[in-house]
């Protein structure tokens, strides 16, 4: 991870938890409140499904089993593919 992405994921991070700090002591709160995060959350989860491709070529390169690759990769298209699909079934309830 270079030290630029580094310091981006840092500032997301304190945004993230400091918002998250200062909504959840809220007395009434709605979930409409928390739409701010989700586009944070959706960034960490788009670095952790980076990294997970990254990790399965970094092994393949060391282990010469290109089966790592090929699974990270399946296994980042699977979690993508949910997530749309279950974006466009709560879209689909109204």
């Amino acid at each position: 991870m270079t030290i630029r992405r580094a310091l981006g994921a840092l500032v997301l991070l304190a945004f993230l938890l400091i918002y998250f700090a200062f909504m959840g002591r809220q007395f009434s709160l709605y979930l409409r409140y928390y739409l701010p995060l989700y586009p944070v959350l959706a960034v960490f989860a788009g670095f952790a499904l980076t990294d997970l491709v990254r990790w399965g070529a970094s092994q393949t390169q060391r282990l010469g089993t290109p089966a790592l690759e090929r699974g990270a990769i399946i296994g980042a298209g699977l979690v993508t593919l949910v997530a749309v699909l279950f974006g466009l079934a709560y879209l689909s309830i109204y």
